[in-house]
């Protein structure tokens, strides 16, 4: 939701449609707001504004009066400002200074999905390289959801985030710094790029999580009580 709240409020901001500075304000904070609530956002935002902002110089909207420039600046401050006010609030609560701490094994699980993981492993499980994921070679889940998600899944079963971020890391830049990969990716990231303008995925994830999911120890954990209320749910 906070998506199109996001740029609701960049269309109000960049065509001035605000009556008051206090109205202003709040459009502002809440874009700010929206912005962080996902990484996917800041790059959006930030296409948005500077792709405004080329079309109004092409189209001399600044010049005509058609848009104000000082509205289309502090919009795209507040936008960029997004790009440092998240990583620093991830910092605050002692996960480093980063947009995602998550990210490598997001994009493990996408290179699991594509083959292009099971290609890398297959030339690069050496007794040098040592990667725990070259045990799971014969195993490797057929999405990313399953690899992120299941419990039984290579990244679950080797400890999950923080066991598994400096190997990800490494192998991931491996693959990104190697020529042999670019036409994988590449035709890869075609697909996924149609494939998502052209689908929605209705009732994604709408499954059972019981016994042996991240869900069920979440509520074990920190709401015992509720499990059994969870679990007939």
């Amino acid at each position: 939701i906070f998506a199109a709240i996001s740029i609701l409020c960049l269309g109000l901001l960049l065509l001035g449609q605000f009556r008051s500075r206090g109205e202003h304000l709040a459009l502002l904070a809440l874009l700010l707001l929206a912005s962080i609530m996902h990484s996917s956002h800041l790059l959006v935002n930030t296409l948005i504004v500077l792709s405004f902002g080329l079309i109004a110089l092409w189209q001399r909207l600044f010049k005509r009066g058609l848009v104000q420039r000082k509205h289309w600046l502090v919009a795209t401050t507040v936008v960029l400002s997004s790009w440092v006010v998240l990583p620093s609030i991830q910092a605050g609560f002692g996960g480093g200074f980063t947009i995602s701490r998550a990210s490598p094994a997001f994009l493990m699980a996408r290179l699991c999905e594509t083959g292009i993981l099971d290609e890398y492993l297959a030339r690069n499980c050496t007794p040098e390289t040592n990667y725990k994921l070259c045990a799971f070679r014969d195993k490797l889940p057929n999405d990313a959801i399953a690899f992120m998600w299941d419990g039984n899944s290579p990244y679950n079963q080797t400890g999950g985030l923080e066991a598994n971020t400096a190997e990800y890391r490494s192998i991931i830049r491996a693959i990104l710094a190697s020529p042999h990969y670019y036409p994988y990716l590449l035709n890869e990231a075609v697909q996924a790029t149609l494939r998502q303008l052209t689908h929605i995925g209705y009732g994604d994830g709408l499954v059972p999580f019981r016994e042996n999911t991240n869900p069920y120890w979440k509520v074990q954990r920190f709401s015992g009580y509720e499990l059994k209320k969870y679990m007939s749910s």
